[in-house]
């Protein structure tokens, strides 16, 4: 949908799913102006082995909110308040969480 073509092509649905099996998309068609987030959400979203690529509608809306990047640049780093409510409230949760699981025993 980003360039106006298929990002597979071919004669008849055998082989346009033979290119979707062997091929890579051409990446050269996305327009310049597509923010580089989007293109890396894609090629996770179009990894030929299973488990490199993304697995849910909940993964691509977590690494296009840029939850997988390692780190921002300063000047790019968002105040707490700027932050979406559900990643400010994450270590309080992920606090209460290990609060309230009881202790392990030693075996």
């Amino acid at each position: 949908m980003l360039t106006g073509q298929r990002a597979f092509g071919g004669d008849d649905i055998a082989e346009t799913l033979a290119n979707v099996i062997n091929k890579e998309p051409p990446w050269d068609a996305l327009a310049p102006a597509i923010p580089s987030r989007v293109r890396q959400v894609l090629h996770g979203c179009l990894q030929k082995h299973p488990k490199q690529r993304l697995d849910s509608a909940q993964s691509v809306r977590l690494a296009l909110d840029g939850l997988f990047e390692t780190a921002a640049p300063p000047a790019a780093a968002a105040s707490p308040a700027m932050r979406p409510l559900w990643r400010r409230a994450l270590p309080l949760a992920g606090t209460a969480m290990a609060t309230a699981l009881p202790p392990s025993s030693t075996l």
